[in-house]
């Protein structure tokens, strides 16, 4: 079964603050993955990134943050297997305020217990790269870049979707979020800027759920159906006990036969 990007909420952007929130325009499914996505820039210190929602879902994170240019940073975050009602709405909040950015996305199809694999990059060119992740099987690739400096374009790598950008002052720090589902081996996340700039950018593997079964189900149902188990015996011919033997074998009833009478 393929994952899917359920929906992406336009991002929003502020600052400065210490935090920003989006809610989901949709309800979200309950058991399915959320990804959370901030970028933030501050002229002289860098900012932790942290995600919550106010469900109650734990956030993990795909990397530490990544840092680049100018006092620029972003980070990731995931729930896997949410909790949920009307009015989802996922906050990203720093340790002191900048001017910053936040999109998220839910996401079906994934297991809900995913093995996962994350990995990140940084460097100065047109050509953002997050390095390398390599799943086993059929996966969920979720990569975000964000840039520093005056706006320029960018624009996803080749077999990749776009799932939202936030646009967060003019382009400056712009995060671009981009997917695609069904992939295993080495997969790296790429981009391309119309002009030079710092970058970071960090990707994510989940894998999907197995045609038919969520792994993560099928395990809890294993377990519910186990006190019912009876274990299968080999019983030799010889030592098979049937209903009765020969000694207490019920009399075989013989049919009477009606005898009329001689006619005379």
């Amino acid at each position: 079964m393929a994952s899917a990007l359920v929906q992406a909420p336009t991002p929003t952007d502020a600052g400065p603050v210490t935090s920003l929130n989006r809610t989901f325009g949709s309800t979200p499914a309950s058991g399915n993955l959320l990804t959370a996505h901030m970028g933030v820039w501050h002229s002289t210190v860098f900012r932790s990134i942290t995600f919550s929602d106010n469900k109650g879902n734990t956030y993990s994170y795909f990397t530490a943050g990544v840092h680049f240019g100018a006092n620029v940073a972003i980070r990731g975050g995931y729930a896997t297997n949410i909790t949920t009602s009307a009015t989802h709405t996922v906050t990203g909040t720093l340790n002191d305020a900048g001017n910053c950015s936040l999109g998220c996305a839910e996401w079906s199809g994934v297991e809900t217990s995913p093995t996962t694999s994350f990995n990140s990059g940084n460097g100065s060119s047109t050509a953002p790269s997050s390095g390398s992740v390599s799943p086993s099987g059929a996966s969920l690739i979720v990569g975000c870049c964000a840039y520093d400096g005056s706006a320029t374009t960018i624009a996803v790598g080749s077999g990749y979707t776009q799932a939202f950008e936030a646009d967060e002052n003019n382009d400056n720090q712009a995060q671009n979020c981009e997917y695609k589902v069904g992939a295993s081996g080495s997969q790296t996340a790429t981009w391309t800027l119309a002009a030079s700039r710092a970058w970071g950018a960090y990707v994510g593997a989940f894998s999907e759920v197995a045609a038919g079964f969520d792994a993560g189900v099928l395990a809890a149902m294993q377990q519910r159906i186990k006190p019912f188990r009876r274990p299968l015996v080999a019983v030799p011919f010889s030592e098979r006990v049937y209903p009765w033997d020969d000694a207490t074998r019920p009399p075989i009833r013989r049919r009477r036969e009606r005898i009329s009478p001689s006619c005379t």
